[in-house]
């Protein structure tokens, strides 16, 4: 779900950049154009083509909110806006009250396990997840209805909770309405019964979204998810639901023990560790189960230790690798290549986790997905081929005579799941169009890169197909497919003609791969409650089980000699590679029923109870070549039409918001009122604000337009604020604290390119005077004053950036950034003085080795900036600890340099540079119970910063003594991340910094602040 300090973060964002680099903003597609369909209770907003799929979406909602507003005892005021998004190939759904009632469905459904895969029916079972959200986070009663009508939005206490509370009862609700659900989920058991067993269950206090440790996020989603089914089964669901309402209308945010105490007669806490007492004894109970069943416990052996995420471990066509994609915390997503013994780790490709691989027949090249951004707005799938011999990746193409049927809008093939047929010259794959999958099969051009392909299993409403396997004769295809429900195997032939049915049931069975002489069907599946892997036996009809497990198995792959399964197995860490010898006539026949078809299996698949009362799910919507609004007619009352910007974005129409900030630059303290708004495709945004200044007493303001419906992105806006600056004599003596008086007007355009690169051109006109009146002495003894008049200039600006940080990360780990920007102060602008004013940036990044430490990195920095013509009125300041953070900022052509006084040199041009080692102490992630703090890591920077300023520019003088004016300082911090009302990141620095060189000319006296100091927030 998107919460209010994404929002807020959003806004803030907005504040600082738009005017001087004008950044995009919005997140759908401005050349597809968009229609609503308006219902009772919702605006539901969808691109053309996608109406079924929007009316559909309608009818779910408009069934499904009055039960939940009774359960909830909570009615949201006007209507909810739904948002159907199918520009991501990954299953997901984000819900926010602010500054908004938005939901946002990502419409492709999951099919890989992971815990979302089970459902009966995607579309409700999102919206009643999201739809849950809605009315929790938007709930208010007793004295914050006040605070709601003055501050709007803001107010709205559920959104003040641990992640835990917020996605753990969503979790709940999706389940209790539905006979899937997270809450069902044999992954969820797994997840919680190995913590419990490995006594590595989480704490209460580690149910954020931001915890770096497996399972990540889905602490909140699982466990928080159980935590409150358990609370309702003990206590009943009225005393569950009490607790959110007395929490909302509690006056001040973050006390949980009260709520707590009066809906539970306990604290969390407490509650929390009986919980994880009574987990303990049903994983005990399981293990019971386990080793007393017909078939012995498996040990298998465990290959890899990486943690986090893995997919599709494959055995290479020798025998003696294996290929895999691994989505560890310390480094990322990776394909890589072990021994068959475990030995030998390879990273073969950076930044990719693939669900699949494939060999060519002489596996000299395996095929793999890619979830890239295409155009911008889109992560779609593509197919790749890497070579093992060049060690290179391309990408693979489609024939042009095919582009049109075969391409999607945003350019990507929308492809998963690669396989290649034995001989070679073809190449399966589920292709992802509209909301639905379909099974195409492609002839493979000779440069093994090109395909010819043609569809043989056409996309059906809610029908998802995965990891289509050929057999070893090339004739069929196993494929896992999702139907009415029921995730089963099955076998197409080439033809996509159903040749049998392998599994039809409520078991989720997936990962399908035959044995090499094509006699076995090895499949994953959850039938007893844990998923193991099972043999189907064509020839004789016989279903065996292959693996008794108290985790998991999954993606199984045989190895070509046919002894040895590896599979994607589980512990606390998260997934790894494991192995078993391949021996099915050992394992114990069970039997096999193929039920009846039916419309939609939703019979529960395990406890809970279903909730009384649910509705009817509508029938799944048609695919897009059906006309439309069959087989919706339009109830009445309802309307279809054009998207409209106003509906969310034009203030009062419940949305409302007004939020008090605190922050601090270099210099000073300030206030921060501000009223934000954006409507549900992010095409426009506004900021308005006003603000105090405690050092200079004013009173300011401004206002931000963004505009992002069309490319490039339009931004203009308005400030009227202060800057403090100290005069100082020749001999850098402090004289007096001048205070400035902005009026700033601006106008942008930026255009993002080649998915990392930005450009952007502006004009801005800007007024500087003095705020307070400057004694004649000042003026004479000042060696330098501030220019005051108007400052008009027109800039241009370029910005790429390929960074990446991982979990375990304590900063940016690899990659570098650039920026560079050219503005020219022009009387025939409207300004007083005529400058050009340079300005560049470079930041790197270099990870050191893994395996030998870790997560630490080498930083560097370097900026130069200059002003040139015949008015020299920018000046740069150099000096100081104060870095960028949430809650602080520096000023513009601020240059920080540790052991120096805040902004203590100032000039018309400077150069400065930073280096940094960075290396992790201790990775916390503990908190304080359900107290709103929570202390991620801890970790230390050994720093050199240097940089000069130059009085004059002059190419007779500029290299004079060049080297004498730069000063150095270096010195040692200690870092803290610290999380922040359950949400917000915030770095802490204490360090030491010693100024070891000074500037020739200068008096060590006046510039050096050599010693300790303590800072918030990084200088890069």
């Amino acid at each position: 779900m998107r919460d209010l300090s994404k929002a807020l973060a959003v806004a803030a964002l907005i504040l600082s950049f738009a005017p001087r680099d004008g950044r995009a903003a919005g997140s759908y597609d401005p050349d597809v154009p968009y229609r609503a369909v308006t219902s009772p209770n919702f605006y539901v907003v969808h691109a053309k083509g996608y109406e079924h799929i929007a009316l559909r979406s309608a009818a779910i909602a408009e069934s499904l909110l009055p039960g939940m507003v009774a359960r909830f005892g909570y009615r949201p005021q006007g209507r909810i806006t739904i948002v159907v998004d199918d520009q991501n190939d990954f299953a997901n759904g984000t819900a926010t009250v602010f500054p908004n009632k938005i939901i946002t469905i990502y419409v492709t459904a999951p099919t890989e396990v992971s815990g979302l895969e089970d459902y009966d029916d995607w579309l409700y079972s999102v919206i009643d997840h999201e739809l849950a959200h809605i009315v929790h986070l938007d709930m208010v009663f007793g004295l914050p209805v006040i605070g709601r009508f003055i501050f709007g939005k803001y107010i709205a206490l559920n959104q003040y909770t641990p992640a835990w509370l917020s996605e753990g009862l969503a979790v709940y609700e999706e389940t209790y309405s539905s006979g899937a659900g997270r809450g069902r989920s044999a992954y969820a058991d797994m997840v919680i019964r190995v913590a419990a067993l490995e006594d590595r269950f989480p704490h209460i206090d580690q149910g954020y979204r931001a915890y770096a440790y497996w399972p990540f996020s889905n602490v909140a989603y699982f466990i928080g998810g159980r935590f409150q089914a358990w609370l309702a089964y003990r206590f009943g669901e009225e005393a569950l639901m009490r607790y959110h309402r007395i929490y909302a209308e509690t006056p001040v945010p973050y006390l949980t023990w009260w709520a707590a105490f009066m809906a539970f007669d306990d604290t969390f806490e407490a509650l929390w560790l009986t919980f994880e007492a009574e987990m303990k004894e049903d994983a005990l109970l399981t293990q019971r189960l386990v080793r007393s069943s017909t078939l012995a416990e498996t040990i298998p052996d465990r290959l890899t230790r990486y943690g986090g995420d893995l997919l599709g471990p494959k055995i290479s066509k020798d025998g003696k690798h294996i290929f895999f994609s691994t989505n560890s915390p310390k480094d990322g997503p990776r394909i890589r290549r072990i021994d068959l013994d475990g030995g030998n780790d390879t990273v073969l490709v950076n930044d990719t986790f693939s669900k699949a691989l494939s060999f060519t027949p002489d596996g000299s090249a395996f095929y793999y997905q890619q979830t890239e951004i295409n155009q911008r707005f889109y992560f779609h799938n593509s197919l790749l081929r890497y070579d093992l011999k060049k060690e290179e990746t391309e990408l693979l193409r489609l024939d042009e005579r095919y582009e049109k049927e075969f391409l999607a809008p945003s350019g990507s093939l929308r492809a998963r799941d690669p396989d290649v047929s034995p001989s070679g010259t073809s190449i399966v794959f589920v292709q992802t169009p509209y909301a639905a999958n379909r099974l195409v099969l492609a002839r493979l051009g000779s440069d093994g890169l090109t395909l010819h392909p043609r569809v043989i299993v056409p996309a059906e409403p809610d029908v998802q197909l995965s990891n289509p396997r050929f057999s070893p004769d090339g004739r069929s295809i196993a494929v896992s497919r999702f139907r009415t429900g029921r995730r089963d195997v099955v076998i197409y032939d080439r033809e996509g003609a159903l040749v049998e049915t392998i599994t039809r049931d409520r078991a989720q069975d997936v990962d399908p791969t035959w044995s090499p002489d094509g006699r076995w069907l090895v499949f994953a599946s959850d039938r007893t409650g844990i998923y193991n892997l099972y043999a189907f036996e064509l020839e004789s009809q016989r279903l065996l089980q292959l693996t008794n497990l108290m985790t998991g198995a999954y993606q199984p792959s045989i190895s070509p000699d046919g002894r040895t399964i590896v599979f994607r197995g589980y512990s606390a860490d998260g997934f790894d590679v494991y192995r078993v010898p391949f021996e099915p006539e050992r394992g114990i026949q069970i039997e096999r029923v193929l039920l009846p078809e039916e419309g939609l299996d939703d019979k529960p698949r395990r406890w809970p109870a279903l909730s009384l009362g649910l509705p009817e799910k509508p029938p799944p919507a048609p695919f897009k070549d059906h006309p439309v609004p069959a087989p919706f007619e339009l109830p009445e009352g309802w309307t279809m039409g054009e998207y409209s910007v106003e509906s969310t974005l034009l203030p009062f129409n419940d949305n409302w918001n007004l939020i008090p900030e605190m922050s601090a630059d270099e210099t000073e303290l300030f206030i921060r009122l501000s009223h934000f708004g954006r409507d549900a495709l992010e095409t426009q945004t506004y900021l308005v604000w006003g603000t105090y200044r405690t050092s200079t007493n004013f009173f300011g303001g401004g206002a931000i337009y963004q505009n992002d419906a069309f490319e490039p992105t339009f931004t203009i806006g308005g400030d009227a604020d202060t800057r403090l600056f100290v005069l100082r004599d020749t001999e850098g003596n402090r004289l007096f604290d001048y205070t400035e008086l902005r009026l700033l007007g601006s106008l942008s355009v930026s255009l993002p390119f080649r998915r990392r690169h930005l450009i952007s051109l502006g004009y801005q006109i800007e007024g500087r005077s003095a705020l307070n009146e400057v004694p004649d002495d000042v003026y004479e003894a000042a060696a330098r004053l501030p220019a005051d008049g108007r400052f008009a200039r027109v800039r241009l600006g370029y910005s790429y950036s390929n960074v990446r940080a991982f979990a375990h990360s304590i900063s940016i780990e690899r990659g570098y950034e650039l920026s560079f920007a050219i503005s020219g102060l022009s009387k025939g602008l409207g300004s007083d003085y005529e400058q050009i004013v340079l300005g560049g940036d470079a930041r790197g990044y270099l990870s050191m080795p893994a395996s030998l430490l870790p997560n630490h990195v080498l930083a560097a920095s370097l900026s130069i900036s200059a002003g040139l013509g015949p008015d020299l009125v920018e000046l740069f300041r150099l000096g100081g600890a104060a870095g960028q953070s949430a809650l602080t900022t520096t000023t513009q052509n601020f240059f920080g340099l540790r052991g120096m006084q805040n902004s203590i040199l100032a000039g018309l041009g400077v150069i400065h540079a930073s280096l940094e080692y960075r290396a992790p102490i201790w990775r916390v992630e503990r908190g304080f119970g359900t107290a709103p703090l929570a202390i991620r890591a801890f970790h230390a920077a050994l720093f050199a910063d240097t940089g000069r300023v130059f009085q004059t520019l002059e190419a007779s003088t500029l290299f004079d003594g060049f080297f004498d004016a730069f000063a150095i300082g270096a010195g040692a911090e200690l870092r803290a991340d610290l999380l922040l009302g359950h949400a917000l990141g915030l770095q802490v620095r204490v360090g030491y910094a010693h100024l070891l060189r000074v500037p020739g000319g200068e008096d060590r006296d006046v510039i050096d602040a050599s010693g300790p100091f303590f800072q918030l927030g990084s200088l890069f």
